[in-house]
């Protein structure tokens, strides 16, 4: 995982124990990636989307605290307070709405990674765009359309073929 080979290159220049703010919904591979900085040397806080939290407890060698919304003032703020915090190093926010909401508020900020460019946070957040890149440069990418009701949808299912994928 480049996110902890990156880690590992700065972890050994500090003496004391980093924190990552890792700024996420509950997904299984969150922990999975929290696990390995843990397991790195690292502390590790989760900030849960409050839309999508852990369907379980969480492991006792994580921290973790419910997030405000990711699109409000409150979230906006608590992001500018890690910025803050001397204690966390480096705050990795891992899905699209986190991805956005540190890009909006934390721009500039030396601690969010990865850094994104104009161009690259247009992809994240365009994922038609990210598609017609990731063709462009030769990578396979499942067919897909956007559909705007469920009529549709199952038309373009049947066209297309089974099994189909439905994001909301």
């Amino acid at each position: 995982m480049a996110a902890i080979s990156w880690a590992r290159a700065f972890k050994s220049s500090k003496s004391q124990t980093d924190t990552v703010a890792i700024i996420a919904p509950g997904w299984a591979m969150v922990l999975y990636l929290a696990e390995h900085l843990v397991q790195a040397g690292f502390d590790v806080l989760i900030v849960q989307d409050p839309a999508e939290p852990f369907s379980k407890p969480l492991p006792r060698w994580v921290r973790s605290v419910v997030g405000y919304g990711f699109d409000t003032p409150a979230f906006a703020e608590q992001l500018r307070a890690l910025d803050r915090d001397e204690s966390i190093s480096w705050i990795l926010p891992v899905a699209e709405e986190a991805i956005g909401a540190c890009q909006q508020t934390l721009r500039r900020s030396a601690k969010i990674y990865p850094r994104l460019s104009d161009r690259q946070y247009g992809l994240v957040r365009d994922k038609h765009r990210m598609a017609d890149f990731a063709r462009s440069i030769g990578l396979m990418v499942p067919e897909f359309t956007r559909v705007s009701s469920s009529e549709e949808a199952i038309a373009v299912a049947r066209e297309m073929g089974y099994p189909v994928v439905v994001k909301g």
